[in-house]
């Protein structure tokens, strides 16, 4: 059963840059069994303006989605590369905080699947 691994950061205006590039460096990711694609980006207010100079909150915030296609692939992945990644790109000392959710394929609407791109 596929599984959407869902992880929301609250990152400093200050601190997006940096983010942005050590999120690119989880490539080793993509070698691992069971690992389908990433989707991530910056949430926009519908109708917002994209200011770097302003804004009524104090942080930007990151969305990532690692798809996997399985429970047991992504439990694999946390207990082995996972952690060496972080701890090799630092990425910890570029949010403020972060929350991550997993939700498991329950029914396919018959749409066709989506072509993810490379990451």
């Amino acid at each position: 059963m596929a599984v959407a691994k869902i992880i929301n950061c609250q990152v400093a205006y200050e601190q997006k840059e940096s983010f942005s590039h050590r999120q690119s460096q989880w490539g080793l990711t993509a070698s691992c069994e069971g690992f389908t694609g990433q989707l991530g980006g910056w949430v926009q207010e519908e109708g917002e303006q994209v200011s770097e100079e302003y804004n009524s909150v104090s942080y930007n915030q990151a969305v990532v989605i690692g798809l996997w296609q399985s429970q047991q692939d992504l439990t694999a992945f946390m207990e082995s590369t996972h952690d060496n990644i972080i701890e090799q790109n630092q990425q910890t000392s570029t949010y403020i905080a972060c929350q991550v959710n997993r939700q498991q394929h329950v029914l396919t609407m018959g749409l066709k699947v989506l072509n993810i791109p490379e990451i």
